[in-house]
């Protein structure tokens, strides 16, 4: 287990510490550093940064990262600043604080570090969260001088730099740990574009923590002339909902303060609110910092998500250089898509844009939460990396997540790592991200690893279905304003658990186990329980029932496509006058969401029914492209979060069905084109970190010629030829 540390007589909560520790080199070297800690942490060797947390984990199994970095002969110095544990949150699940670090050269050796740690009582400890479920409020109340990353240890003032003591109740908190799949990368730094500029005043009257964010939202942008002011802002565009924080050098003459607002929308009047709805209360997206006189560098140690941010400096503070550090684990996109229609084109990117936002160290929700969520992940993120960057880590680290945050009885979290949120429909999804990521990759180590808990979480979800098909499940998320038919059977519900009984036989099926004959009847029977329900005479199928009873292989096509057009057609934005998804809370049959097309659109595809689908796309998520999206929102609707990789369905679908290419396993391409009325398309899609395949199709009168180009071997099966195996090159068919 992780032999971590902490400062000493220093409480759990909204605390900040500084650790040190110097060694030396006798001949160059490269050293991985190994790091974890309670919550989020940032790490330098001699003052460069090379590590910024946080790297999320279940408690049951935790992770570390691994940092190699190429040192040369001499001294060497080891920074980290840690924030303290105990926070319950989406990102924290409350561990006691501490500290761990190992230092390992290529020969593995194990570096001495002697560790000294302060408490870096500059930050005050406001009591207040930004969010009920994110990080404390940064607040720097003193200069903070970064020289102490970099001050030999001998010279510290060990009046204030004493000796960590070891962590109390790691032991009970934390499993074995393991090296995480993925690193901290070396983060880029975004210039942001300038909007705006002015003086303001302060005419918010109160002690300094009443309402930090009221205080932001009151003061006066554009006070008269002959009034007098507090000092200046700036606004700034990202482009995009990013997530990291805004780094500044100032200068100024006298002490001064500078605080960051960011906001991932502007107010109708065109200002930074720092404020997200939907965050189960008050927010505070803010960030404060005391300079001293002359010149200095801010960079935020906690990592807020945005699109637009605003700098307010008092008296004469001026802004030199501004940089946003995005938290961007994937970085650009290796695939394409690109076809004659360039609306389709706008929308296939916007998709990738929104994942990559949202692809932190792991695969958050939204800026609001910052949650990894299964279902989310599984209705579009694995299909989404395929289409864009073929590394599916972060993939993986979300089944690993579920699974070490699993309930008592063996279900598997919906949402992890902070605070486990349990969804049955959750769970059956878990099943289907697993088989499919063997699927995709070609590896099933994720099967071996994850066997144990699937057997469990399969033996829970059928401990809560009753054999007329009732459930005990408290939870079951199957989209926003559904509601399930009273006193009868959710069949929506039950058929995601239907699909992930069937990926678990194909599962052990594909491992060559026995025939887990308990399973396949519970199967079976919930099967011919749907087939029965669903074909209930004079019963109406409904749309989520028609998506998801097609992809089960229940509902027939010629019976499903119908409900799914129909009930797209007459939702809004594609019918402007439908009601609105306002708020969760709504229950609304007709309401269409970005979401459940990740489910709905194949069955108009699967049918040929393409050129049905362009047209939705382009005007439903075109909808949100001319109210100015650069991310994809929530639902259709701009109330709430501006920036969730679920809606970006249109994405993989353009790839999947449209170019109609797919990698399979590493090693298999399959091409079967639905170009509806388009005259052409090409795309490159990831084979694996190293390779890509680009796919191409053109009409010619009524045919399609379709070219492929493969930088490996691969194995090609193109729609209406036999399957062959490909040399490294270009290929043409049709």
């Amino acid at each position: 287990m992780f032999d971590g540390s902490w400062l000493p007589d220093t409480p759990d909560g909204d605390v900040q510490a500084a650790f040190r520790a110097d060694f030396e080199l006798a001949e160059p070297a490269e050293v991985t550093v190994r790091i974890q800690a309670a919550a989020n942490f940032r790490l330098w060797a001699d003052g460069t940064p090379i590590g910024y947390g946080p790297l999320r984990y279940a408690a049951t199994r935790p992770e570390y990262a691994s940092q190699r970095v190429r040192l040369p002969a001499g001294p060497h110095r080891l920074a980290v600043q840690a924030a303290g544990g105990g926070l319950v949150g989406r990102m924290t699940p409350g561990l006691p604080s501490f500290l761990w670090v190992e230092a390992v050269t290529d020969d593995g050796t194990v570096l001495d570090l002697d560790w000294r740690c302060r408490r870096l009582g500059e930050y005050t400890a406001t009591g207040l969260r930004s969010s009920p479920l994110l990080d404390w409020l940064e607040w720097l109340d003193e200069p903070l001088d970064p020289a102490w990353r970099t001050t030999p240890v001998s010279e510290l003032d060990h009046d204030h730099w004493v000796a960590p003591v070891p962590a109390t109740g790691l032991a009970e908190a934390l499993g074995e740990p393991r090296a995480a799949v993925i690193n901290l990368p070396d983060l880029p730094l975004v210039e942001p574009r300038e909007l705006g500029r002015g003086r303001f005043r302060e005419p918010f009257t109160g002690y300094r923590f009443d309402d930090p964010a009221m205080q932001f939202l009151l003061a006066d942008l554009d006070p008269p002339a002959h009034d007098d002011h507090d000092g200046s802002w700036v606004r700034y565009d990202l482009g995009r909902i990013r997530i990291g924080h805004l780094e500044l050098t100032v200068e100024t003459d006298r002490p001064a303060v500078i605080t960051l607002g960011y906001a991932d929308r502007l107010d109708p009047h065109g200002r930074v609110a720092p404020v997200v709805a939907l965050s189960t209360g008050p927010t505070r997206m803010i960030q404060r910092y005391a300079v001293a006189q002359g010149r200095s560098r801010i960079e935020p140690f906690g990592a807020i998500g945005g699109r637009y941010v605003e700098v307010r400096v008092t008296g004469d503070a001026r802004i030199r250089e501004a940089g946003f550090r995005d938290r961007d684990f994937l970085g650009p996109p290796r695939g394409t898509f690109e076809c004659d229609d360039e609306r389709l084109n706008q929308i296939w990117q916007v998709g990738l844009d929104t994942l990559r936002t949202c692809a932190e160290d792991v695969l958050v929700d939204s800026v609001r939460e910052r949650g990894e969520w299964v279902g989310d992940v599984a209705c579009s993120a694995l299909d989404l990396i395929a289409a864009g960057w073929g590394d599916h880590r972060l993939v993986h680290r979300t089944l690993l997540h579920a699974a070490g945050c699993a309930r008592a009885d063996g279900l598997v979290a919906g949402c992890v790592p902070g605070e486990p949120i349990f969804h049955g429909t959750y769970a059956a999804q878990w099943i289907n991200l697993c088989l499919r990521l063997a699927d995709v990759t070609g590896d099933d180590a994720a099967l071996l690893e994850f066997e144990p808990d699937g057997r469990a979480n399969v033996q829970a979800l059928l401990a809560m279905i009753d054999s007329d098909g009732s459930t005990g499940m408290q939870r079951s998320f199957v989209d926003w304003g559904y509601a399930s038919e009273p006193d009868r059977p959710d069949t929506a519900v039950l058929l995601h658990v239907l699909r992930g009984l069937t990926a678990w036989l194909a599962w052990q099926h594909r491992l060559g186990r026995t025939d887990d004959h308990e399973v396949r009847t519970r199967r079976d029977q919930l099967a011919g329980l749907l087939r029965q329900e669903l074909g209930r005479p004079g019963r109406p199928l409904g749309y989520h029932e028609a998506a998801l009873g097609h992809l089960a292989g229940l509902v027939p096509l010629d019976r499903a496509v119908p409900v799914v057009h129909d009930h797209l057609r007459h939702g809004f934005p594609f019918r402007p006058e439908a009601p609105r998804l306002r708020d969760p809370a709504r229950v609304d049959a007709s309401v269409v969401t970005p979401y459940f097309t990740n489910y709905s659109m194949p069955v108009l595809l699967d049918a040929g029914r393409t050129d049905d689908a362009i047209g939705f796309w382009k005007q439903g998520w075109g909808w949100m492209l001319d109210r100015g999206a650069t991310t994809w929102w929530e639902v259709f609707d701009d109330r709430w979060s501006h920036c969730h990789f679920w809606s970006g369905a249109p994405t993989w679908q353009l790839t999947r069905y449209v170019l109609g290419a797919q990698v399979i396993g590493g090693t298999e391409l399959i091409i079967r084109p639905n170009p509806g009325s388009l005259e052409r398309a090409r795309g490159v899609l990831p084979i694996d970190a190293e390779h890509r395949v680009e796919v191409s199709w053109q009409r010619d009168g009524n045919r399609l010629r379709t070219t492929v180009i493969n930088d490996r071997p691969l194995r090609v099966t193109v729609a209406g030829a036999e399957s062959r195996l490909l040399d490294a090159g270009r290929h043409d068919f049709g």
